[in-house]
């Protein structure tokens, strides 16, 4: 197993969370990138799931789960834009 891959991702992830928590609150952050990009739908077993797909195809996926019953864009423009520049494509669920 190679474990560099996933101690790779979670060093990018706790990056972009350090570099974003000062701009990043839930009452003043930014959606406007994640505002432009399509909301997309999925269906199974009579439960409707959204999620949102940004970043290059090509690239290894993150997947950000809010949870605590918040909305997707409570990550911020700045957080996701932090992923998807560090050679990432973002899944988002919400």
């Amino acid at each position: 197993m190679n474990i560099q891959k996933p101690t790779k991702l979670i060093s990018t992830l706790l990056l972009a969370i350090l570099v974003s928590y000062g701009s990043m609150t839930l009452a003043d952050y930014s959606r406007s990138y994640m505002d432009s990009h399509p909301m997309n739908y999925i269906n199974t077993d009579g439960v409707e799931i959204a999620y949102q797909v940004l970043g290059p195809e090509d690239a290894e996926t993150a997947v950000l789960v809010m949870g605590l019953g918040a909305s997707h864009t409570v990550w911020g423009d700045d957080f996701v834009r932090g992923i998807i520049a560090a050679g990432y494509r973002v899944v988002l669920i919400d």
